[in-house]
Formats: structure tokens, sequence, C-alpha cells
């Protein structure tokens, strides 16, 4: 995978460099024992989405009920969509030389990972931005989490769903 040089981002304008805001859902909250069930992104330059990706996918085992409780995506959902290998192409060109961006990144980059090395693949490399902990850092207010802040900027709060979440985030972090 092509990775952002860092030096040339390092001397770039923010509105040149790729962002890629990114959400996943999954079957639990262990990415050791859990796995992804649904991604979205968007591909963001110079305040514009210029590209977005969405796809739910199989995770070959069980949605547990507190993750189809958060997020609503059953197995009957997934039994027909592709695995993560699968995606793992698209997922691969849409993150290429961009900087990604998460709400709590840590949780997400650790999920994708997990995934990638599972599917024979290296981890990200990329240079990521963690929206949560960018909102501690400027934002006074008594809840960070992505329904928050969301609603501080005037979105909707998001659903829970991957591409849901995404559209939250572009709106935070266009404001952070």
């Amino acid at each position: 995978m092509l990775l952002p040089n860092r030096e040339a981002l390092l001397t770039s304008s923010l509105n040149t460099i790729p962002f890629v805001l990114f959400d996943l859902e999954s079957t639990g909250l262990d990415p050791v024992d859990d796995r992804v069930c649904e991604v979205a992104l968007a591909r963001w330059q110079d305040g514009v989405v210029v590209e977005t990706y969405e796809a739910l996918i199989n995770p070959r085992r069980p949605v547990t009920p507190d993750a189809f409780a958060v997020n609503g995506i059953s197995d009957a959902m997934v039994k027909d969509a592709p695995s993560f290998r699968e995606t793992v192409p698209m997922l691969r060109r849409h993150f290429e030389d961009a900087v990604l961006v998460a709400h709590n990144a840590p949780f997400d980059i650790c999920f994708i990972n997990t995934e990638l090395l599972r599917a024979g693949y290296g981890p990200l490399e990329n240079p990521v931005v963690d929206t949560l902990s960018l909102a501690r850092h400027f934002i006074v207010q008594p809840r960070y989490n992505l329904a928050a802040l969301a609603l501080r900027v005037g979105v909707p709060a998001p659903s829970h769903r991957a591409m849901s979440d995404v559209r939250a985030l572009i709106a935070v972090f266009a404001d952070l």
C-alpha cells in the first residue's frame, strides 16, 4: 500500500492532504474474538467528499446480541455479504496515500489491523487522526462520544451504522 510521504505531509497545506474518514461495525467489542461486519468511509480533500464506500461484511461468525442491539446488523443481513478478505483490495485502494480519521481511532485501527493480519496482509501504516482525542483536547463539554459531538456541530446523531457514523464524523472533523 502506498503511504503518505511523511515529509510531504509536514510541508503540505491541509487542503491538499487526502483524508479517509472511516467507521466500522463489529460483532462485538473484542478484536481478537469478534469480527468486522460493516465498514464505511469517505475520502475527503479540500473540505469536499470526493469518494465514498460502504459494505456489509460477512464476519463468518454470529453477531452477538449486544452488537445487534447497538448497530442493528443481523446475521441474515451479512450472510451473503463478502468476507473481509474479499474487501481488502477495495479498502487498500481507498486508504492508499491518505491520513486516516476515526472517532476513537485505536478501536477501529485495532479491528482493521487484526482483520488484515487474519487475511494475510500487513497492518495499516498510515498516519491516523483520532477525533475523540482532538475533541477532548480542544472542546470542553460533558460527553465526547460521536453523538454528543455531532449534536454540538448541528448534525443529527449517528445511528451506529457505519456510513451514518462517517457522515457525523465528517461534520465533527470539519469543526475541530
